[in-house]
């Protein structure tokens, strides 16, 4: 699974990298692409955080806190 999550985040990223040869200004372009691997790398602690309070609070609300 995470060998997956490389090859795709490494893909926008080979795209930019490609255009080296073209003497594209990438400065834009590279942050886009950065940003968007971040997001997607990010993506599934921010879902597993999320859910994890969600259950914390639904807990609360039943009365079965931990705490």
């Amino acid at each position: 699974m995470a060998s997956l999550q490389e090859d795709m985040a490494d893909q926008p990223l080979a795209r930019v990298v490609t255009k080296l040869d073209h003497n594209y200004c990438l400065d834009k372009e590279m942050d886009e692409a950065l940003e968007e691997n971040v997001q997607f790398l990010s993506a599934p602690k921010k879902l597993r955080l999320c859910m994890k309070e969600w259950g914390m609070k639904r807990d609360r609300e039943h009365g079965r806190s931990r705490e």
